[in-house]
């Protein structure tokens, strides 16, 4: 396991506050990312305001290096560059032009 920074909207109404997070090795179907470049947009500060449910890591598009793949992804491998979409505020994330059952988990 990581411990690792995270930008945390830990309840309705109040401000996201970075936050240590913990973040599991990857499972089957789960990449690892290590983040190199990555940013809190308005789709972010959206759900900022108008989240649902809470805990929620911010942060959903991003670039970096894989790290680890779970053992059965078979579209990408330890070293590859990637860049990363997906949906606001969801500690998985999916790796844009992949699978959709391949997932991927920030990591700094």
């Amino acid at each position: 396991m990581l411990e690792l920074p995270g930008i945390v909207l830990a309840e309705l109404g109040r401000l996201p506050s970075l936050e240590t997070i913990t973040l599991h090795p990857p499972g089957p179907e789960e990449v690892l990312v290590r983040i190199a470049a990555s940013g809190i947009c308005h789709t972010d500060l959206g759900y900022v305001q108008y989240a649902r449910a809470c805990p929620v890591i911010l942060g959903h598009e991003g670039a970096g290096m894989v790290e680890e793949v779970g053992e059965r992804v078979q579209h990408v491998k330890p070293g590859d560059h990637v860049a990363i979409i997906g949906r606001t505020a969801f500690p998985v994330l999916m790796l844009g032009g992949l699978s959709p059952r391949v997932r991927a988990r920030w990591m700094r």
